[in-house]
């Protein structure tokens, strides 16, 4: 069969074969064939371009007195045409197709002959099927309709035009059967090892559970171990407080009442010293008032020194007291620091964020100071300009802090930051890893480090608006440290 490509329709050759489309063995001339509309007509007119047009197309192109090209729009003159009228004969002594080779027919002859061998010769005819609608030669439908439309006597098409698509799809069907079988096998064995490694995997997630537990337990003993001795030692610490208070009180009523005491005995020795030379008789006398004087002042500043000493030692016994409850309390601000692991904080102005960060490339927002895991900084989020929309990033900053002595440098604890959302929807989580060889990350020498942002991950601002996080132009955050 030739190729579609050769199928020509003529006009103007012969009543019988005008407006048929032929099937020609070989290719037509181009310079026969009207490069518009493709017919293949008796007189044909060569434009200065080099296209070809029929008769019919030609008088169809005038323009200005011209004539115009419709394939390039090149103008022409009548004079520049040149004109050619192909032989009937030639073109009819071609060889062609009978009109039902579709069917099956293989002849082939000149194409002056091919209507009488199509109208008295041709025995594949093909007519539409009353019961099946199929398509079936006229010479085979008795016998297609007497078995029930079960035996197909369908054009041979198959066997000429079809043989080699046939054996491609059959090819292209067998490979892709045994593709499929290999996908099949692949599936079965997959499905074959899914018990066990669920199992395993059921297995493995138990004991972690297990394991899980029992570190809770371990660590909640602990922790309760601790908080109790904590208690007890706050208990004894604040008994002896108490103790030093009541002693300190009660050496405050001695001393106060020996200070008057010694106020009305010096008052009294006083007066005896003015009355002395009234009363003196004899200088003896004088003498033994003196001594006596003398005696009573050494008591008195002998009881002085006595009350100073026990209020020094009061006051560095308080002291000590003191000191040894300030360090307890620490102690306990210590634990509840290093067990504080999460903050909450609110983003505001989100629009008005994303407006300045995709004008000006980025902004941060910052916290206030909080203590995690012993750590003083500040949580904080970036928001970065990508193209035409805006990305959140994690940021933060290292402040020095009480317990820089007892912490773990430089930092290396996870960040977990959480978007809630404000229905209690699914949450969009993001974590991310320091690196320990950047300065950031090293105990502050200053009152605070520089800020530190990561690049990734991320999360996309539109989606989280889309998504319903965002409530009163505002985010909630969940700020994390993970070990």
């Amino acid at each position: 069969m030739p190729p579609r490509g050769l199928e020509y329709t003529l006009v103007g050759f012969s009543d019988q074969l005008d407006w048929r489309p032929l099937h020609f063995v070989k290719p037509i001339p181009p310079n026969r064939i009207c490069s518009a509309c493709g017919i293949v007509r008796r007189t044909t007119a060569l434009l200065p371009c080099m296209h070809v047009l029929c008769e019919c197309c030609y008088e169809q192109c005038a323009q200005d007195g011209g004539r115009v090209c419709p394939l390039d729009g090149h103008s022409c003159r009548g004079g520049d045409v040149d004109w050619k009228e192909s032989a009937a004969e030639e073109i009819l002594s071609r060889k062609v197709s009978c009109w039902n080779e579709e069917n099956g027919c293989k002849a082939v002859m000149a194409a002056s002959e091919i209507p009488l061998h199509f109208r008295r010769q041709c025995g594949h005819h093909s007519a539409c099927c009353p019961k099946c609608s199929a398509t079936v030669l006229c010479r085979d439908m008795c016998a297609h309709l007497k078995s029930d439309c079960r035996v197909l006597m369908t054009p041979r098409t198959s066997e000429c035009e079809g043989q080699t698509s046939c054996k491609e799809d059959a090819a292209l069907f067998s490979s892709f059967r045994r593709a499929l079988d290999e996908q099949a096998r692949q599936m079965r064995a997959f499905l074959e090892r899914l018990p066990a490694e669920r199992s395993s995997s059921d297995d493995r997630i138990t004991e972690m559970y297990h394991s899980m537990n029992a570190f809770k337990e371990t660590l909640t003993q602990e922790l309760t171990q601790g908080i109790d001795t904590i208690k007890e030692t706050l208990k004894e610490e604040l008994a002896e407080t108490r103790q030093i208070q009541r002693n300190l009180a009660m050496s405050s009523r001695q001393i106060a009442a020996s200070n008057e005491e010694g106020r009305h005995s010096f008052m009294a020795k006083r007066d005896a010293v003015r009355d002395l030379p009234r009363r003196t008789d004899t200088p003896l006398e004088t003498e033994t008032q003196k001594c006596t004087l003398l005696n009573a002042v050494k008591q008195n500043a002998d009881k002085l020194s006595q009350i100073a000493t026990t209020i020094s030692a009061f006051k560095a016994e308080s002291k000590v007291c003191g000191e040894k409850t300030l360090h307890c309390v620490e102690r306990v601000l210590r634990h509840a620091e290093l067990d504080v692991v999460h903050t909450y904080f609110i983003v505001s102005g989100v629009r008005s964020g994303r407006d300045a960060a995709l004008k000006e490339g980025y902004i941060d927002y910052d916290s206030q100071h909080v203590h995690l895991r012993g750590y003083c900084m500040s949580p904080g989020l970036r928001f970065q300009k990508e193209g035409d929309s805006v990305t959140l990033h994690v940021c933060f900053r290292l402040h020095k802090g009480d317990m820089d002595d007892v912490v773990q440098w430089p930092f290396e604890h996870k960040v977990k930051l959480t978007v809630v959302h404000p229905e209690g929807a699914a949450q969009c989580e993001l974590e991310v890893k320091p690196y320990p060889s950047v300065e950031y990350f090293e105990r502050p020498v200053k009152s605070s480090n520089s800020r530190v942002y990561f690049i990734a991950p991320s999360l996309k601002l539109r989606d989280l608006m889309r998504g319903g996080y965002i409530q009163d132009d505002q985010l909630r955050l969940k700020w994390e440290l993970r070990p």
